[in-house]
């Protein structure tokens, strides 16, 4: 076995002890001992047990910035509509990484106090980054008339708050539809949101067009109808 896939074994493990009995309880002899591997192997990638919540919350914190930055919000949003394909891609992709990491983010999510002050700092300046970057995407498309002006900050926060509520559902309050559903009708729901007033001002540009479109064959009907009088 590579070393990239014994490091990967070692954090697999170590992440189902934490989820199963937290982050203090367990010592790195059970995680040797779990993981299948000595003591030996367990030091050539880690010097203790905090590094490997630190490359555990790196992995799964860092891949959920990536997704979050990679799908634009207002480039998802055209002509007074989104791209609903993209939509599902982006709730597909976010499902995915929230899935598989579970059991993490709840500890992370709803356990941060039992952590240490560095794991704490580093969850927080995720955090900051995911508001961050939702916050530019919608003021980026305020600034060019594709969103509705909207407090960018509380709108950023309600959205990466509902991912995590969505993440730390329990099966109970979720049987009806699937993560990635859920997610999908968040996501929806935000860009019907932010779009609902361009909407209606487009909607009003039209009947308005429609409106002098039917005045003007109108007046060219009364036109046509004097001349043949004459």
């Amino acid at each position: 076995m590579n070393r990239h896939k014994r490091q990967d074994q070692i954090l697999n493990i170590a992440l189902k002890v934490f989820a199963r009995d937290g982050y203090k309880d367990p010592t790195i002899s059970q995680l040797v001992t779990e993981a299948g591997v000595s003591r030996g192997t367990f030091y050539l990638y880690f010097q203790c047990k905090k590094d490997i919540l630190d490359c555990l919350l790196d992995r799964f914190l860092g891949e959920l910035l990536i997704i979050l930055s990679r799908f634009k919000l207002d480039s998802l949003a055209k002509n007074g509509t989104y791209d609903a394909s993209l939509a599902q891609t982006m709730a597909h992709d976010l499902s995915l990484c929230l899935a598989k990491n579970k059991p993490l983010a709840k500890l992370i999510w709803t356990e941060a106090t039992t952590l240490e002050r560095t794991h704490q700092e580093k969850i927080t300046n995720y955090s900051a980054q995911y508001f961050n970057v939702i916050e530019h995407q919608i003021e980026h498309g305020i600034q060019t008339k594709t969103f509705k002006k909207v407090d960018a900050t509380i709108i950023s926060r309600c959205f990466i708050g509902a991912i995590k509520e969505i993440t730390l559902a329990k099966p109970a309050l979720a049987h009806e539809t699937t993560m990635e559903e859920q997610m999908s009708h968040l996501i929806c729901f935000l860009l019907d949101g932010l779009l609902a007033d361009n909407r209606h001002k487009e909607d009003a540009m039209a009947a308005e067009a429609t409106q002098e479109t039917k005045q003007q064959e109108v007046y060219a009907t009364k036109q046509l109808a004097q001349n043949d009088y004459c």
